[in-house]
């Protein structure tokens, strides 16, 4: 796996070409409502100054001041709450705009950056698994676990990880629409190349040194 900056693609959400044999499945970036909600907790963040906000108006009411008074005197925090509010949700839209993800036969690629833009190669050989989440309105994430010995940079992939796996992060695709074809497409792409990394082993080696290595996993369902 590497990461790479890069200053122009001649492909969409590649730093390179593919090469002969390597086929483009699936593309797509991330909904910039989700990110917010699911990346960045937008709501969480409304719900922390809401909560800050009423317990200010009721402290100064309960200071003797009017209902109008302690509303036009909390006018400063309210302010601040809101720039808070759409600094994060510029942040997820600019998040979600220059994220490209990218699935191909043999590899999945995150492009992503605002600032400093680079692209994360993640080919099949490096993914042990992967399972999908998904949320009532049918968009989700894609968390893939990688083979032991690979590892990836929590903070510098960040978003793009299974929140929470610190120690061991898996890259993943998340908050895209559909996220039950994505995974389907990915499961069969990764079940594809395990199989097809056994037959070139077995072909390789006679018969009897010939056992399987451990497969890797299409994508399965997780709870969500």
């Amino acid at each position: 796996m590497s990461h790479n900056d890069y200053d122009f693609e001649l492909v969409r959400g590649l730093p390179q070409t593919l090469p002969a044999g390597e086929q483009l499945l699936w593309q797509g970036s991330p909904q910039w409502q989700g990110v917010a909600r699911h990346v960045f907790h937008v709501k969480k963040m409304a719900f922390y100054f809401g909560v800050l906000l009423l317990a200010d108006v009721a402290h100064s009411m309960a200071t003797g001041q009017s209902t109008l008074q302690a509303l036009v005197d909390s006018r400063g925090p309210f302010v601040c709450a809101c720039l808070a509010l759409a600094v994060t949700l510029t942040l997820a839209w600019f998040s979600a705009r220059t994220t490209v993800y990218t699935v191909t036969s043999r590899r999945v690629v995150i492009r992503h950056g605002i600032a400093l833009p680079m692209s994360i190669n993640i080919p099949f050989s490096t993914v042990d698994a992967a399972a999908f989440k998904i949320r009532r309105d049918g968009s989700g994430d894609i968390a893939m676990k990688l083979v032991r010995g690979q590892r990836l940079g929590y903070f510098l992939t960040w978003p793009h990880v299974r929140r929470w796996h610190v120690l061991q992060p898996q890259p993943a695709i998340r908050a895209i629409a559909d996220v039950s074809s994505v995974a389907g497409v990915l499961g069969s792409a990764l079940a594809a190349a395990a199989g097809n990394a056994h037959t070139a082993k077995a072909s390789a080696k006679p018969p009897e040194h010939s056992g399987a290595s451990g497969s890797l996993s299409p994508a399965q369902p997780v709870a969500a």
